[in-house]
């Protein structure tokens, strides 16, 4: 027993520690851009009601830092804060996610920590303060279905909706997910179902009626636009596709193997992302793919914990033919 109270506290311990190394680099990641004097009228465009669409839509970082605006927190280390702590959420979520189906061993645990800050330096280019919040909110909405803790994603539901017009991806998942795993029975999803997309149509509408003289557009769509980028940097492109079909290669790698919430995540998500990204959004700004990456770290990592064993024991069996 008193082992086992060791071993609690030890594990608990570095998930503090990790915690608190996260937060660091989170704090430092949203202060290149939003803290400070040089910042400020960033931090303060960002967070007005008067921002341009469609980036006005995301009101749920914004209105947390307001608030914490209102208590005299100055608003640009207002929004760094919420950022820090989503970064920080990001982390937990993602590891209690990969507690689920690996054991967290030490080098799981460092995958996990990197997989954060890969997360950040993949998608920093044109960051917004609601990025992070997307991966932990996402996170955690993956994490509630594959525990089938139905009410808690039902509570998160509105705050993913506030956050981001793609929250609608997750009903979605979820039906599918309860239909191939016979989760619960027609009525119950039925109502999840249609409980999602209420809330969804509510707030998206409330969101655009509230803001609808503000200036810009509802969306960006420049599909030609984006095609002439892609063909204009051509060296940028070719890393940029080498990248895309590596990662598909660890995701399909034993793709049978691998948990369906998983599958049918990807197989839901990913074509509209990059449907999204080519139509909506700007080329090189993968960000648009926050919402799938806990998923794409999940169905990766199987592979690259085989990569990590295979290249421990190839390290050991040299060293022992070299050794005398």
């Amino acid at each position: 027993m008193y082992l086992l109270s060791s071993l609690t506290r030890l594990v608990d311990m570095k998930k503090i520690i990790n915690s608190l190394f996260v937060a660091i680099v989170t704090f430092a990641y949203a202060s290149v851009y939003w803290l400070g004097a040089r910042n400020m009228q960033d931090a303060e465009s960002m967070t007005s009601l008067g921002y341009y669409k469609p980036y006005v839509y995301r009101q749920l970082v914004p209105m947390l830092a307001r608030a914490l605006e209102s208590i005299g927190i100055r608003i640009d280390l207002a929004v760094v804060l919420i950022v820090t702590l989503s970064g920080v959420g990001f982390y937990l979520a993602l590891r209690s996610l990969v507690a689920l189906y690996h054991p967290m061993t030490n080098t799981t645990e460092i995958i996990v920590l990197l997989s954060v800050f890969a997360g950040m330096l993949l998608f920093g280019d044109f960051r917004m303060p609601y990025d992070l919040m997307t991966a932990a909110l996402f996170t955690l909405a993956f994490l509630f279905i594959a525990r089938g803790e139905t009410r808690n994603y039902l509570l998160l539901f509105p705050f993913i909706c506030l956050n981001r017009e793609t929250a609608i991806l997750l009903p979605i998942v979820y039906v599918a997910f309860a239909y191939v795993w016979k989760r619960g029975n027609l009525k119950q999803n039925s109502i999840v179902f249609v409980y999602s997309l209420g809330v969804y149509l509510l707030i998206t509408l409330a969101l655009r009626l509230y803001f609808a003289g503000n200036p810009g557009l509802s969306a960006w769509v420049e599909p030609w636009l984006n095609i002439q980028r892609f063909i204009n940097h051509p060296a940028k492109s070719l890393l940029h596709l080498s990248g895309t079909i590596i990662l598909l290669y660890l995701i399909a790698n034993d793709w049978m193997q691998k948990p369906a919430l998983l599958r049918i995540a990807f197989i839901f998500m990913f074509p509209i992302l990059t449907g999204i990204y080519f139509i909506a959004g700007q080329s090189f700004e993968v960000r648009v793919y926050f919402e799938l990456y806990p998923v794409i770290v999940l169905l990766a990592l199987p592979v690259i914990l085989e990569w990590i064993t295979w290249l421990i024991f190839t390290s050991i069996t040299i060293r022992e033919k070299v050794t005398p």
